[in-house]
């Protein structure tokens, strides 16, 4: 067993935990890069029918079996550079039919791959293109699709897109205020401009508020009674070349917990590379080095409402990874193809190579 396994003179960590991905979807949208460097802006890609709108085409075209070997190569991949743990959202079929397809593919993930996946719904990314309008739309959401959702037990919780490109708060209050009878909140929050959606958190106790770029010192403060976990995303930060950095001094001072995610999807955060976005959570964000580890570990956990994980202690599941690393932050300050010794998931080891 583990208990006689000699790693040899290499680094042990907690296993990461991803807490906010977009891991499943079909399509591609690199043209969107090309424009992007041309002076379009990510809003005006989506005005256009490009965007979200362009991968929910694809993903609704798509098989289950598509999906579900384009999810695997991606949890493959992320498995190799130390995460052991995934959250993964829906979003991109905005219909019962496609999210139920999306979720369904994260629920066979976890069982054949022997993971924890939270399955979060996202129906609520953007409006579908077939509705006039976002209320009408979130009312189909709440009538029609997550009550099938929620009784098939494929949502873990619920998030919603709160923005000037998706949902206002007072558009997301009353579905949140029917998700919330059966499972946590989450919200993406304030990543563009000012929303009003930490009150919204605060309202549903929410699990996160993700991105935050604009969320202000005194809305973060209304968070400390709520145990609301500030999800900081620095892929799609650099990916869009954002400039408004999230609140950290603030967080830092009113010891509010945040964590750290890859924010993994095709469009704003293409980056399937977990040791780059700790080292761009340090750059960017100015976080150091063990917030960053603490950030994809036992916050992370947190998040996901994971009280036995993002820790290696006794009674924890035995979820680690082993590294050729002379110090931990040598995976942050180091950019190069990482790729774990071994890989330790509730005391399985994973062979690397042939996952």
């Amino acid at each position: 067993g583990l208990a006689h396994k000699d790693f040899g003179a290499r680094g042990i960590l907690p296993g990461f935990i991803d807490c906010h991905t977009h891991m499943i979807f079909a399509g591609n949208r690199s043209n969107e890069f090309v424009l992007r460097q041309q002076g379009y802006s990510y809003a005006d890609i989506q005005a256009q029918g490009g965007g979200i709108y362009s991968t929910v085409r694809a993903t609704r075209a798509a098989s289950f079996q598509t999906l579900y070997d384009l999810g695997r190569q991606r949890i493959t991949q992320a498995l190799r550079q130390g995460v052991t743990t995934f959250e993964i959202k829906s979003g991109y079929g905005l219909n019962l039919e496609a999210e139920q397809k999306m979720l369904e593919v994260a629920k066979q993930l976890s069982s054949d791959l022997k993971l924890t996946i939270h399955k979060t719904f996202l129906g609520a990314h953007v409006k579908a293109p077939e509705f006039q309008d976002n209320k009408r739309y979130l009312n189909y959401l709440s009538k029609e699709v997550f009550p099938v959702l929620i009784k098939k037990g494929l949502v873990d919780s619920v998030d919603g897109f709160c923005e000037g490109i998706a949902f206002s708060a007072d558009e997301l209050e009353p579905f949140f205020q029917i998700c919330s009878e059966h499972v946590p909140i989450r919200i993406h929050a304030d990543q563009l401009s000012q929303t009003g959606s930490v009150d919204l958190a605060c309202q549903f106790k929410a699990l996160s508020i993700d991105h935050a770029e604009y969320t202000s010192a005194t809305e973060l403060s209304q968070l400390k009674e709520n145990d609301t976990v500030v999800v900081l995303l620095p892929g799609a930060f650099y990916h869009l070349r954002e400039t408004q950095c999230p609140p950290i001094k603030a967080l830092r001072e009113l010891q509010i917990p945040f964590a750290v995610a890859s924010d993994y999807n095709p469009g704003s955060s293409p980056i399937l590379n977990f040791p780059f976005i700790m080292n761009l959570a340090c750059n960017q964000f100015n976080l150091t080095v063990d917030e960053v580890f603490v950030g994809v570990t036992a916050n992370a956990a947190t998040v996901l409402g994971l009280v036995n994980k993002g820790k290696l202690l006794p009674s924890f599941d035995a979820d680690f990874t082993v590294w050729d690393v002379e110090h931990p932050a040598d995976l942050v300050a180091q950019i190069k193809p990482w790729q774990c010794h071994e890989v330790v998931v509730k005391g399985k080891v994973y062979d690397v190579h042939s996952i």
